[in-house]
């Protein structure tokens, strides 16, 4: 687990990066010494999704319309995933960070990631405000394509002991914790459901992603990581395509303590 150092901490500059971030202090400080946050890596690519529209490095590649990308600008159209423009604009191997206006949705997100992704990138982090600095979170390879396999081993065969599958699914009306292999919850009877109130302010889902903290910490108490195969250490989140980066946001900061490594889906079959 990456622990945010005050040491390292980049200060907030003026007017950064042209994007009203999110800021996750409210929740990160309820975390103590247990951080979801961790320091931003020098040399790191930039990606930025304001008003002004997608840029890298300050040069902009794609515009925006209303924190939309114009169908044309993806492969596949409207239903598409990948910012073809975008991903020929990340140049080098450096670790990408992705910055986006807090208004901003998932849905945006996850194309970004899985951009991103296709440079062949393994660093990629969610770009916040905690505690008057700049300060990411990271996001875990690779993202959709290992929701397919887990639920295809889970139907093929029995799950190996603790091997959780982790899942937090956000809707429009409720947050669930549940797990593929059916010992941390289902999708039909989850350890935690939540109700969410679509028109609820930013301290109620602020609220809603600590309650999400405490049912992890019971969770990683009876199933610690050190006891949890390697290869399924991570947790996925998958939120309707709708949901606000502010929320995202608290939500990865409040996962990430007891599951290090939050991988992004937009759903399953």
């Amino acid at each position: 687990m990456l622990l945010a150092s005050t040491a390292f901490a980049k200060p907030v500059p003026e007017a950064f990066p042209q994007a009203t971030l999110a800021d996750v202090t409210r929740v990160q400080d309820k975390l103590g010494g247990r951080s979801g946050v961790a320091d931003r890596e020098n040399g790191a690519v930039l990606i930025v999704a304001s008003s002004r529209g997608l840029s890298v490095d300050g040069r902009m590649i794609v515009k925006l319309d209303k924190g939309t990308v114009d169908p044309a600008d993806k492969e596949g159209g409207a239903e598409g995933m990948k910012l073809p423009k975008l991903a020929l604009a990340v140049p080098g191997t450096a670790p990408v960070e992705i910055a986006m206006d807090r208004d901003m949705t998932y849905r945006l997100l996850v194309e970004l990631v899985f951009s991103a992704k296709q440079t062949g990138r393994t660093k990629l982090a969610l770009v916040v405000r905690a505690g008057g600095s700049v300060m990411t979170v990271p996001i875990a390879l690779p993202t959709t394509s290992s929701l397919a396999n887990e639920l295809d081993a889970v139907k093929q065969k029995k799950p190996k002991k603790k091997d959780l599958g982790m899942i937090v699914s956000v809707s429009k009306t409720e947050l669930l914790v549940w797990s593929f292999s059916g010992l941390v919850g289902t999708l039909k009877k989850p350890k935690l459901r939540i109700a969410l109130d679509e028109k609820a302010g930013e301290i109620e889902r602020q609220d809603a992603a600590m309650q999400l903290r405490t049912a992890l910490e019971t969770i990683a108490k009876r199933w610690p990581a050190a006891e949890r195969p390697a290869e399924t250490q991570a947790i996925v989140l998958m939120c309707d395509g709708a949901t606000p980066m502010q929320f995202v946001a608290d939500l990865m900061v409040a996962i990430r303590p007891q599951f290090s490594d939050v991988a992004l889906s937009t759903g399953f079959e």
